[in-house]
């Protein structure tokens, strides 16, 4: 796994496909947000009742399940640009910590 790791990282093979599943999960995102307002414009659209039988609405249901699986897409997509992102790249030592006022050089160190 170490070599696959670091033939993802010097080639950049890595931040392509990470870059691409999150352009994936975001299209995805807006798929699913544009789902109410397709399922209103199809059936409660007044235009597309027809002239010649009843005039009555259809009351077509709310598309649950492609709203869910859409859902589930969304989530698996970001998670796997997730993980491969902290794979690649993790995060900085813990260690690490920013100077403190007494890490700092004395003023006769500065004047000289």
């Amino acid at each position: 796994m170490s070599r696959i790791r670091e033939i993802l990282l010097t080639q950049y093979i890595g931040a392509i496909t990470i870059a691409l599943v999150a352009a994936q999960g975001l299209t995805a995102i807006v798929n699913l947000a544009t789902i109410p307002l397709r399922w209103y414009l199809e059936f409660h659209n007044p235009g597309s009742q027809s002239v010649l039988f009843n005039a009555t609405p259809r009351q077509i249901p709310f598309p649950w399940q492609g709203a869910l699986m859409g859902a589930t897409g969304v989530v698996l997509y970001l998670g796997v640009a997730y993980g491969l992102l902290r794979w690649l790249y993790p995060t900085a030592s813990k260690d690490v910590h920013p100077p403190s006022e007494d890490d700092s050089p004395s003023e006769s160190e500065t004047r000289a």
